[in-house]
């Protein structure tokens, strides 16, 4: 895995630190040394210029493409891009979620949905990697400090020392019909009765018809 520092043509004061993998690293080992390189970076930060850290899981989704990659930017204690530090990449072949041909938008796109938050879960198991935790554990020790991932219509809490990951978006849970049961369950960390929610649906709809 190589470290390159790239240009960013639409906000040049915030480069892109990339980290490249060669091929044959495998994306478990990758994450952890992404977490590595970012909270290392982090944690030279003053806290109130980095009390939050969002990230979002991007895929490749359709041959052509260039790969997939995350990316991650640190916030100061009023919502901004910290100064000092670009923006984190990771690129690798396994972020790929391939639109099929004909494949219909709104399918693919829950379809892309289900696959992001599988990407969280194994970005928080690789943050539990005894390589990265404690630098987790330092920043977090010196200052409020939180994590949030993306969605194609929000942001959920990543919440590092729980199970799970905090509520989707209301307009995420719109199509979650289509996202399995034990899925839900386990990134809602137990925040959503989901057996409960299914009846709740299933009420409301006889209702309106």
């Amino acid at each position: 895995m190589r470290r390159t520092m790239e240009p960013n043509v639409d906000h040049p004061k915030w480069l892109y630190n990339a980290l490249v993998t060669d091929g044959n690293e495998s994306l478990e080992s990758a994450l952890v040394e992404y977490w590595k390189r970012v909270l290392t970076d982090g944690s030279a930060l003053a806290p109130s210029a980095r009390t939050e850290l969002a990230i979002e899981i991007l895929p490749k989704t359709f041959d052509k493409d260039d790969p997939g990659f995350s990316q991650a930017i640190f916030y100061t204690s009023v919502n901004r891009q910290c100064e000092g530090l670009g923006t984190f990449l990771l690129r690798h072949s396994d972020f790929t979620c391939i639109q099929s041909e004909g494949e219909d938008d709104d399918a693919f796109e829950r379809e892309q949905q289900v696959w992001q938050l599988d990407q969280y879960a194994a970005l928080k198991k690789a943050l539990k990697d005894r390589a990265a935790w404690p630098l987790f554990e330092k920043i977090r020790a010196s200052g409020p400090f939180g994590i949030r991932v993306a969605t194609s219509n929000g942001w959920i809490d990543f919440r590092a020392d729980q199970e799970g990951l905090g509520p989707l978006p209301e307009n995420d849970l719109a199509g979650k019909e289509t996202i399995p049961d034990d899925l839900l369950q386990d990134l809602a960390g137990g925040v959503l009765d989901i057996p409960w929610m299914r009846i709740v649906e299933e009420l409301t709809t006889a209702l309106i018809q």
